[in-house]
């Protein structure tokens, strides 16, 4: 069967307010689910995937950040390991979906969710400010609710 969009967000919806959280796959399949986590996997290209798409569902839009572009040349360098970092304000889909995962699509401060907490806006934010020399690494980035990150504005808060 072909599910529609709406069919398999309103099912992640019932089983993430079940568990309380991002379900994980064991979650999942031991809420009795009516969609198998297989569909979600091969329908958004991952878990993780699915998961991102479902917040932005969600909140009615796409996860923010903030977009301040560099010179094409001037736009990463790489660090110690040889990965890359972005210099700019600007962070690539990989990592905003690791930072996503890693804070549990939700407000590192207020801890709410748009899985939960109904017109919630997640926005990827720098730790140590892009203004004030913060780099647009996953160690410098976190998870905030709009509310949470205009109130921070250009404040360091490491939580």
């Amino acid at each position: 069967r072909i599910y529609s969009d709406k069919e398999l967000f309103d099912e992640m919806e019932r089983v993430w307010h079940k568990v309380g959280q991002r379900p994980s796959r064991t979650e999942w399949e031991m809420s009795d689910p009516k969609i198998s986590y297989t569909t979600y996997k091969q329908r958004f290209a991952g878990w993780t995937n699915a998961c991102m798409k479902f917040i932005e569902y969600k909140m009615g839009g796409s996860i923010l950040v903030d977009t301040t572009e560099l010179p094409k040349a001037d736009k990463e360098k790489s660090d110690k390991n040889g990965d890359k970092i972005a210099l700019g304000r600007s962070v690539p889909l990989k990592i905003r979906l690791k930072v996503l995962d890693r804070d549990a699509y939700r407000c590192v401060l207020c801890g709410r969710s748009p899985a939960m907490d109904i017109g919630v806006r997640l926005h990827i934010d720098h730790k140590i400010p892009f203004s004030q020399g913060g780099e647009s690494t996953f160690d410098n980035l976190q998870t905030l609710c709009q509310d949470c990150n205009l109130g921070k504005s250009d404040e360091v808060y490491n939580k």
